[in-house]
């Protein structure tokens, strides 16, 4: 019986590092043979913290392709908008001319940046994401089609078959600027912004269809449980908006959720991994037809969701801490 570990959203800095340390100590001695990570590893992509975030997964067993499986996150992607916002007094309240000049001058120098990210240097990031978990991605079946190695599919013993998908390929393209003149820096950690344009903090998702449905129709998975592996939930908007809000629920959405969870359930998809939001769920895609789908993204707090692929199909369990 394969005994899977999915964890997500640890948001890895040097003030929690204790913390992820631990969450992967209390996997590896819960006897786990293959553990899942669904993205936003660190807080802003910086180098030395998806170093130090894989040295710890590698410290505790997690190595090889048959044993650690990560997709990145929109925090593991668009670095440069977190780590603007992360440098002390970056944006604050404007009550001299000196705040202003300040305030002035990162939006710039951020505009700037914003304008010029296109599909090349998105590649670049994520071929620098998979650079340091290159072991994590030995012998995976990929496809001709497939940019920056996405999506993947990984054959696991019990007759299971992970299929990576990367869902933050959305450009952001535009920014709300008299909103960040206006805003205050807890404003800004938030992102508590109105969304304009395709995507605005690098919160939203999308995922390719035709390259999904290819890696779904690959003949080596038939007959094999197929579970899914993303970054984006798949709650239906309405059921966000009414728990969180219409910003929250707007910027964190994969805009073509519906297309995809058509596809999903299409093409028998038996369980379906992720994060982003920040909660420890079990929930059913689109009604009874539907996968099952776990939200993993309150690790940190709760502990990890345990798959156990067996006879009886896969069992599983959310929020588990032994």
């Amino acid at each position: 019986m394969l005994q899977l570990a999915h964890i997500s959203d640890l948001h890895y800095t040097e003030a929690n590092r204790a913390r992820v340390a631990a969450l992967f100590d209390v996997v590896r001695r819960a006897g786990i043979d293959h553990l899942i990570v669904t993205g936003d590893l660190t807080a802003d992509a910086r180098e030395e913290h998806l170093i130090q975030v894989r040295d710890l997964l590698f410290a505790s067993g997690f190595r090889t392709s048959a044993q650690l499986t990560v997709i990145p996150g929109n925090h593991d992607i668009f670095g440069f908008i977190y780590q603007t916002y992360s440098k002390p007094n970056a944006v604050v309240k404007v009550r001299t001319r000196r705040d202003l000049l300040n305030t002035i001058r990162t939006l710039w120098h951020f505009r700037r940046r914003l304008l010029a990210y296109n599909d090349a240097a998105y590649q670049q990031d994520v071929a620098a994401f998979r650079a340091h978990f290159v072991e994590a991605y030995e012998n995976c079946l990929t496809m001709r089609q497939s940019p920056g190695g996405f999506p993947f599919v990984k054959l696991l013993p019990d007759n299971i078959a992970l299929i990576g998908l990367d869902t933050n390929h959305l450009m952001p393209r535009s920014y709300n600027l008299l909103r960040i003149l206006r805003g205050s820096r807890s404003a800004m950690k938030t992102w508590d912004l109105t969304p304009i344009g395709d995507n605005l903090s690098g919160s939203t998702g999308f995922l390719d269809f035709a390259t999904t449905k290819a890696a779904l129709e690959m003949p080596q998975i038939e007959g094999r449980r197929k579970i899914v592996v993303m970054h984006h939930y798949l709650y239906p908007l309405p059921h966000v908006e009414d728990l969180t809000s219409g910003v929250f629920a707007r910027e964190m959405q994969l805009r073509n959720r519906e297309e995809i969870s058509a596809l999903f359930i299409s093409h028998g998809v038996d369980l379906i991994l992720h994060g982003h939001w920040h909660i420890d769920d079990a929930y059913q895609l689109d009604g009874a037809l539907g996968p099952k789908v776990l939200n993993g993204g309150g690790s940190l707090w709760s502990g990890f969701n345990r798959i156990e692929a067996g006879e009886r199909g896969l069992q599983f369990k959310v929020g588990m801490r032994n």
